[in-house]
């Protein structure tokens, strides 16, 4: 009875033989993700473009500062950009605004 919210932040953008890529690996099944949340009532949020800006502004969301940005899991940084794309996506009426 309560809503379900999938996030959709695959490994973007990568680093693919010395060159950054902003093509989602993934993008092919993405399409069928899409069509199986709507059909199921789920909120997909897609945080592609929201990665790819983090980056293009210095900060990426995945990798560490002792190994390649761009691969490994996401970091502190792409955590955040989830949390606050998440906390932004939910509806007024879902939040209690009384503390």
């Amino acid at each position: 009875s309560r809503p379900v919210f999938l996030l959709y932040a695959p490994k973007v953008p990568h680093i693919v033989d010395g060159k950054i890529s902003i093509e989602d690996p993934h993008r092919l099944e993405f399409s069928t993700l899409s069509d199986v949340c709507e059909s199921s009532s789920v909120r997909l949020i897609d945080l592609r473009e929201h990665l790819v800006d983090l980056a293009s502004k210095g900060t990426w969301p995945h990798g560490f500062h002792n190994g390649q940005f761009g691969a490994g899991h996401l970091n502190a940084n792409g955590y955040r950009l989830l949390a606050d794309q998440f906390v932004q996506s939910i509806p007024d009426r879902l939040v209690s605004r009384e503390r």
